[in-house]
């Protein structure tokens, strides 16, 4: 049988970074200002917001182009990858501090936020104030200068005995640069990807006023890919207590305002507290039996996993997905 030609991402070649990353030139954006070397990073292409969304919200790699119905081949590449870990203890001081202003915003005369199960965000600093705490869909401006999202959740503890019994845990996820080593495969309707990702080293986030020079356009694609990647998960979790009119009385209700309610993360463990506010005012923690028949759903697709490893898992299979679009490839 005769070789044959597949296709891999293409995101690690300098040569395809305007395909990932929209960058005009700091010229201006016109036709006319094409060939010139000096980019200005300003987002990621749509083509790449549409494929997260639909990768996140299916969980699961997107449907690759196969050489047969029945077809395997291996492949290795350059690609992006998000490692998550735990903060140390000045990022979760400032995280604290997002946390609060984030509150702050939150109430009025009449409502008050009283829980924050769970607040993300890309951490940034402008020219004139910082806006590292806001959780929201990043700001369309160039001072969103960070491959990091920030976050913090409240996690169930079973060490001490009380069910009830939860802490905030801090997190922070970032952009590398990896190896992947995978399997592809195919019989009829069914796709297989299996391998492994290894990383090699931090991507930086392009320079708000570029050099004189030929950008470096690999890292556009890259901070293209982890910008699409970190607006499915900013955003907060929170409980609200609702003073009644004319009442001494209050009512308390829950507020998701964050796309993870739109995708499979929903499912992740490390929510579980915020879904059980529901339950019980102490966020006690749930039976599986207990929990309504689309909550489990949620909480099969999960598998019981944190946000760190549902991070990780997402990063992998958008990298992968990326090549369900061949002009990407």
């Amino acid at each position: 049988m005769g070789s044959q030609q597949v296709p891999y991402l293409g995101i690690a070649h300098s040569a395809n970074g305007h395909l990932f990353s929209f960058s005009p030139s700091d010229q201006g954006d016109r036709f006319n200002f094409n060939k010139v070397v000096t980019r200005v990073f300003s987002g990621p292409r749509t083509i790449l917001t549409l494929l997260t969304a639909a990768t996140a919200s299916q969980g699961e790699i997107l449907s690759l182009p196969r050489p047969a119905n029945h077809s395997s081949y291996t492949l290795e590449f350059f690609g992006p990858a998000v490692r998550c870990r735990e903060a140390n203890s000045t990022t979760a001081d400032r995280i604290n501090k997002a946390i609060a202003a984030g509150e702050e915003r939150s109430s009025t005369e009449t409502i008050r936020q009283v829980e924050t199960a769970y607040h993300a965000f890309v951490p940034a600093v402008s020219s004139d104030h910082d806006i590292a705490g806001q959780a929201d869909v990043r700001f369309q401006l160039l001072a969103n200068a960070s491959n990091e999202v920030w976050m913090a959740f409240e996690r169930y503890v079973n060490t001490t005995g009380k069910k009830c019994h939860h802490e905030k845990y801090y997190q922070v996820c970032s952009l590398w640069n990896a190896t992947y080593d995978l399997t592809l495969s195919w019989e009829n309707d069914f796709q297989k990807v299996s391998g492994v990702w290894n990383p090699m080293h931090e991507v930086s986030y392009p320079p708000v006023d570029p050099p004189k020079a030929v950008t470096e356009m690999t890292r556009h694609a890259y901070s293209a890919f982890f910008w699409a990647l970190a607006d499915q998960i900013v955003g907060t979790f929170g409980r609200f207590e609702e003073k009644l009119l004319n009442s001494s009385e209050s009512r308390y209700f829950p507020l998701i305002r964050c796309p993870i309610q739109h995708n499979s993360l929903l499912g992740s463990s490390d929510l579980a507290v915020f879904f059980d506010y529901n339950e019980d005012n102490d966020a006690c923690q749930t039976p599986y039996t207990n929990l309504s028949a689309q909550r489990r759903q949620d909480v099969d697709r999960a598998r019981g996993r944190t946000m760190g490893k549902l991070i990780e898992e997402l990063s992998f299979n958008l990298t992968i997905s990326l090549m369900h679009n061949d002009l990407l490839t």
